[in-house]
Parts: structure tokens; C-alpha cells; sequence
């Protein structure tokens, strides 16, 4: 059974009320007017479910390094036409010497 100690530690998600199969969680909101659960623990299985689906109990830790790539066409008159720095036009022609074929869209 799901135990906020803290309303502060509850997003008011709303997933433990949705996936407890015998409907024995209910939000409740606080004078502030954040919701959180509060379990009828007379229905409540222990299934633990409610606990299993939390996103601040069960937070996914994550380790990467994202990359950025930054690039310019040097042609300034594609460029100053251009939203993407010019460099679509680089990769078209790029694919299309190769024999490919580029779709695009414009608005």
C-alpha cells in the first residue's frame, strides 16, 4: 500500500488511483489544492501495485552524456534564407549526388 509521508513527495499523478484493481485509493486535496492518495486501508489487497507504479518512489535514475552538434553552411545568402543554419540544403545535395532522393516541406 502506497504511504506518502510528505504531501510535498506526491506529484498528484494519479497513477496508483488508476491501477488499483479494488478502487480503494481516492485524491484527496489540501488546503493549497494539491492532490494526493489516501488509501482505504479496510479494502486495500496489499497487492502493491500503487507502489510499483509511483514516479517519485520508483524514480528512474539516468546516466548519458548528451551531444550537441552545431553547424553552419558557409554560403551566407542559403543561410540568410534558411531556418536551419543552411545546412538542409548541404544534406540534400549531399544525398542527392549520391543518387538518393530528398523530400522536404515548407511552410
Amino acid at each position: 500500500m502506497i504511504k506518502i509521508e510528505n504531501k510535498e513527495n506526491c506529484t498528484g499523478c494519479y497513477a496508483c488511483l488508476n491501477i488499483c484493481p479494488e478502487q480503494c485509493i481516492s485524491m484527496n486535496t489540501d488546503d493549497e489544492g494539491f492532490w494526493y492518495p489516501v488509501v482505504d486501508n479496510k479494502s486495500c489487497i496489499e497487492c502493491g501495485l500503487c507502489v510499483k507504479v509511483c514516479p517519485l518512489i520508483n524514480k528512474a535514475e539516468y546516466s548519458n552524456a548528451p551531444i550537441a552538434y552545431a553547424c553552419i553552411n558557409n554560403a551566407l545568402d542559403i543561410r540568410l534564407e534558411s531556418s536551419s543554419g543552411g545546412i538542409f540544403t548541404l544534406i540534400a545535395e549531399q544525398i542527392m549526388a549520391s543518387g538518393g532522393i530528398v523530400f522536404g516541406a515548407r511552410s
